[in-house]
């Protein structure tokens, strides 16, 4: 349920109305005074949309701020043509860190979809500005917090808060609704310390009018934009691989438009991509040379439905948590099952120790995905503070700034992406053997891995903050009875501690196997399970989940480690156990 408040005083106050009905808001309020304002703010738990009364924008961006997944606040944002009055924002990594008189290209479009927990931090910057004669007698909904909620900053780049900035006031009672300064009001929140990101104005159009002709030009402008052409363009990712720009991206919206028509849903579309992929390991396994081919085909037909059912989801705004854990979990699923494949066919060949390059391409991709995550969360800690990675981060943000130069795209080569990896995976196979495509994968790889390691340690070092410290370390590094008594490790580089402590689990699994002799095969289902376990942590990191009687990365160690070949496929059917334990009770 999103309330949306029409923050009036224009006469366009019906068409809003009626427009944000269309987009979605299942109730739309227009508070009267300021203290109204303030108090439908703090009652209220769920998200709400406000928009300012000057803009005039595609139904669809209201729809998207409304349909906005998770549990962060955003703000309307776009080039500064689109509103020649509103400030110019400051960004890093999509999170706005303050206003600049700099043209940096990102301006504020006056509208501001909140979650619930910064619903009373808006209230108090409507509260701040009303004049202390207009003051009521402070209730029970209408008492500020003393300071800002576990986790948040009680200052930001903004300086003092906006009960003593000097800023514009943020509300006014006028005739027919309160007329809220929305510029002001996002002002106030980055000075509070709420953490607000960008929603980009992209293919659709919003712009910011204060006169009549200003409005029926930019109506005119909007009436001019085919929606769902531009609806469809929104939902493919826009900063993403070369092998999935070109050769995915630009035909996949028509399968997006497709399943949209027949009534599918993304985590249907997740399904069939999963079915291709388990189609393609079959026909790896086969390792003829026509079954290679059609692995190889079904292979790249499943990647495009894994990209399909992201887009799927953000053109028609259907967002679950189930359906987000699932897309992570299978896709890592589909990719080790085609390793599996690749050395079964390889196998059947006559190859030896094709299972073992199996293995370590799987144990390899889990740590890298390991490294990412938590790198990624170290930059989300380190972009309020204004710490990029000193001049390696600059570089890079250039770069990525650039958008289609060839360096930007060597850039998202090198580092061997999935689209980049399937691509690799089916040519070699249809074009040789499993064995191949897996020393391939195994050398990019590794060599990505030294590459994107060095250069992220050296930014890591630079940017000077600890990840583990903001979190559950002891659950999401998975630590069990013995590991969770080790003292912490926090620093600049405390974002390596979980991929080191998963590869250090999986050289125990593997030293196991060879001193005990335990099939490849079933050393490889072991290291499945595990990995997936990995994943599910991943995937619900900061979700709030805790472990209750889970041994850790630790307790399964010391259990192969002492039952040897007898207790792989016993741990396996546990975790695995586990794991749907958790799917099950989310």
């Amino acid at each position: 349920m999103t309330l949306a408040v029409l923050l009036a005083g224009t006469d366009r106050r019906d068409r809003l109305r009626d427009q944000l009905r269309r987009a979605g808001a299942t109730a739309v309020a227009e508070p009267d005074t300021p203290h109204d304002l303030a108090h439908l703010l703090r009652t209220g738990t769920g998200p709400v949309l406000l928009v300012a009364a000057d803009l005039v924008a595609h139904d669809a961006v209201l729809h998207h701020l409304i349909t906005e997944p998770g549990t962060r606040s955003v703000a309307l944002t776009g080039p500064e043509s689109a509103a020649a009055h509103g400030p110019r924002l400051r960004t890093a990594r999509g999170v706005i860190t303050g206003v600049t008189e700099v043209d940096d290209g990102v301006t504020f479009l006056g509208a501001l979809r909140l979650a619930g927990p910064d619903r009373p931090h808006a209230a108090s910057a409507v509260e701040h500005a009303v004049p202390a004669a207009e003051q009521v007698v402070p209730t029970a909904e209408h008492v500020m917090p003393a300071a800002a909620p576990a986790g948040r900053q009680a200052t930001s780049p903004m300086g003092p808060t906006a009960a003593n900035s000097g800023m514009p006031a943020v509300a006014s009672a006028v005739p027919g609704g309160v007329r809220t300064d929305p510029d002001a009001l996002l002002i106030g929140l980055l000075a509070g310390g709420v953490q607000l990101t960008t929603y980009p104005l992209r293919n659709l159009k919003a712009r910011r009018c204060r006169s009549g002709a200003a409005v029926a030009e930019a109506e005119t402008e909007i009436a001019g934009v085919d929606e769902e052409r531009a609806r469809l363009r929104i939902a493919v990712k826009e900063h993403d691989d070369f092998f999935t720009t070109v050769f995915v991206s630009s035909w996949s919206p028509m399968i997006t438009r497709a399943c949209a028509r027949l009534g599918l849903t993304p985590t249907a579309v997740t399904a069939l991509s999963v079915l291709c992929a388990v189609a393609a390991a079959l026909g790896f396994a086969q390792a003829g040379r026509p079954a290679m081919i059609a692995g190889a085909v079904l292979l790249y037909l499943g990647f495009v439905l894994d990209c399909v059912d992201g887009q799927l989801a953000r053109f028609t705004r259907r967002f679950t948590p189930l359906g987000g854990w699932l897309d992570t979990m299978a896709d890592r699923a589909k990719e080790y099952t085609v390793y599996a494949g690749l050395a079964a066919g390889a196998a059947r060949l006559g190859h030896d120790g094709v299972w073992w390059l199996a293995i370590a391409a799987m144990a390899l991709q889990t740590v890298r995905h390991a490294t990412d995550s938590w790198y990624g969360a170290l930059q989300d800690t380190a972009a309020p503070l204004g710490r990029t990675g000193g001049a390696l981060g600059r570089l890079s943000d250039r770069v990525i700034a650039d958008g289609r130069s060839p360096v930007y795209w060597l850039k998202r080569i090198v580092v061997f992406p999935i689209g980049e990896r399937w691509a690799l995976i089916g040519v070699l196979a249809a074009c040789t053997n499993g064995r191949t495509a897996l020393l391939a994968v195994l050398a990019w790889g590794g060599a990505a891995m030294i590459y994107t390691l060095t250069l992220r340690g050296l930014r890591s070092r630079a940017m000077r903050v600890s990840v583990l410290a903001t979190v559950d370390a002891v659950t999401l590094r998975d630590d069990g009875w013995c590991a969770r008594r080790l003292p912490a490790v926090t620093g600049p580089l405390d974002w390596l501690v979980p991929a080191g402590l998963r590869l250090t689990e999986f050289a125990v699994v593997i030293c196991v196997a060879v001193l005990r002799e335990v099939p490849p095969w079933l050393t490889f289902v072991l290291l499945f399970a595990l990995s997936m376990h990995h994943y599910d942590l991943i995937a619900r990191c900061g979700a709030g989940y805790r472990r209750r009687w889970e041994p850790g990365w630790d307790g399964r160690s010391i259990a192969v480690a002492a039952g040897g070949g007898a207790a792989f496929p016993v741990v396996a059917a546990y975790t695995l156990c586990m794991l749907a334990i958790r799917v099950v009770t989310r």
